[in-house]
């Protein structure tokens, strides 16, 4: 029996079989009966005229009498997030911002510290492609590379990950006549102690000679805090001695800084002592110019880092380092995206959001997908990340 449609203002789309009649979900149609180009960022006003004209199209009648028996799984998912989705032309040229509620910002006196040098914008050298994401260099790169007014983050949950990138981060530093100020915990020196080592380190030279400094994290962290919270003054004496040292003489113009004092902060479930601590650390390489990174044991897959943690650090922090295998994160993304929403619209979603969405730093194209799918797209950015997290690992163990 053939299937009819009618559209009336106030039930909508019907869908008439004979002489019955059944209401149907309006928004599941606009998506299914148009092709994915139109379909989700096409003003609903647009896309309600241009049904009526396209309404004897027989092609268009067959799509929309698929997504009313149930054979379209993008309108299935249309339903379920329809409102972010009707929202997400405006919501594109919106400004982003940020969660407000995870530490506020602390303001330091680093002119005590040491002199004042030119302030450079973060990213500022950053290079960008048509689709207006940033360019990412393998993070390998990006450890060795590092330059001053540089803030790295990494997440990891692979104690030989983080070993291998702090270990890079401090070679390279060595070898390029830089000071290097590490703030480990001491089980985690004991493990950079034996990498470094085995790569050909002279650990004990290098620290003789003033060139590494290493401060146990745990016993100086209580020397910044006042009330369970990070103190600008304290914070101004006792890094700017540390840090006054390492330049002291003139033999090491650069300095690279890792530490873990805000993970520290962060495992204890102090976040807004975490957060403000960095904001301490941020300002500080903003007008003195060290190259610095610092580390977190955390999850990249998890909703509410996503959500809450990752938009925090971006506001101080020039590179992300969400996982070690670029490539496999980039391949379990684009998998998880195509199972979730379907193949045609999964290039559509990645084209749009990545072309208007402004990463808060420098991270893998796949990462900021994640993000702006977390910004503009809530709906699904839950099933994605998970369903990224399975392809990722099963990527690992193949």
């Amino acid at each position: 029996m053939k299937t009819k449609h009618k559209y009336t203002k106030s039930l909508g789309w019907q869908t008439r079989t004979g002489s019955r009649s059944k209401p149907v979900d309006g928004a599941a149609f606009r998506l299914a009966s148009h092709p994915p180009e139109f379909s989700l960022l096409e003003h609903p006003q647009e896309r309600h005229l241009r049904f009526h004209r396209e309404s004897d199209d027989p092609i268009q009648e067959e799509r929309r009498a698929a997504a009313a028996s149930g054979e379209s799984k993008l309108a299935h998912w249309y339903v379920e997030s329809r409102t972010a989705l009707t929202g997400l032309a405006v919501e594109l040229s919106s400004r982003q911002t940020y969660p407000t509620n995870i530490g506020a910002k602390t303001e330091i006196p680093v002119q005590e510290i040491l002199p004042r040098t030119e302030v450079v914008t973060m990213h500022s050298e950053i290079e960008r492609q048509g689709d207006g994401v940033w360019r990412c260099a393998p993070w390998e790169q990006v450890v060795v590379d590092a330059a001053p007014h540089d803030h790295i983050v990494q997440l990891y949950q692979d104690q030989d990950f983080l070993n291998r990138a702090v270990c890079q981060f401090v070679g390279a530093g060595l070898a390029n006549g830089a000071a290097i100020i590490l703030f480990p915990t001491l089980t985690h020196w004991n493990a950079f102690r034996a990498r470094l080592e085995g790569e050909g380190v002279d650990v004990t030279s290098a620290q003789e000679r003033g060139q590494l400094t290493v401060v146990d994290a745990n016993e100086f962290l209580p020397r910044l805090m006042r009330d369970a919270m990070p103190d600008p003054r304290a914070f101004a004496d006792v890094i700017g001695d540390i840090f006054g040292q390492a330049r002291a003489g003139g033999n090491y113009q650069t300095v690279r800084a890792w530490g873990e004092l805000v993970d520290i902060l962060w495992e204890r479930g102090d976040v807004a002592a975490s957060m403000n601590l960095e904001d301490l650390f941020d300002q500080l390489n903003k007008k003195i110019g060290i190259a610095m990174f610092c580390s977190y044991l955390t999850d990249n897959f998890n909703g509410d880092v996503h959500a809450h943690m990752l938009p925090r650090l971006g506001t101080n922090h020039s590179h992300l380092i969400p996982v070690e295998h670029y490539a496999r994160l980039e391949g379990a993304v684009a998998d998880a995206l195509r199972e979730t929403v379907g193949p045609d619209e999964a290039r559509v979603v990645e084209s749009r959001l990545l072309s208007q969405y402004r990463p808060p730093f420098n991270m893998p194209r796949s990462q900021a997908l994640l993000l702006a799918l977390r910004q503009f797209l809530p709906a699904i950015a839950d099933p994605v990340l998970q369903r990224s997290r399975k392809l990722y690992t099963a990527s690992g163990a193949a």
